[in-house]
């Protein structure tokens, strides 16, 4: 009986103390996080360019990534009704 109060006892040690450690690094992370994201306030990136050529998307790129970004939210989504399908997916010749 003593020897499993004991156990549970350091259990509980043991999970107090993963605890305070996990407290620990999410402070930690929080607090990396609000200084990066002061410093991006702070100054500007240097890698991207201030110039109005590149703020604006000709309607060919514009059409591109529409279509891009529609395949890709189809392929994540996946084909739910596959069952269904009259025509295959894919046509093995």
């Amino acid at each position: 009986m003593l020897e499993q109060q004991l156990q549970r006892a350091a259990e509980r040690q043991q999970v107090h103390e993963q605890e305070k450690k996990n407290r620990k690094q999410r402070l930690l992370l929080r607090i990396r996080s609000q200084q990066q994201l002061e410093e991006n306030q702070q100054s500007p990136r240097k890698d991207i360019q201030h110039s109005s050529s590149t703020d604006s998307l000709s309607s060919g790129q514009k059409n591109s990534n529409q279509k891009s970004s529609r395949l890709r939210d189809k392929n994540e989504k996946g084909d739910e009704d596959d069952e269904d399908d009259d025509d295959p997916d894919f046509i093995i010749i």
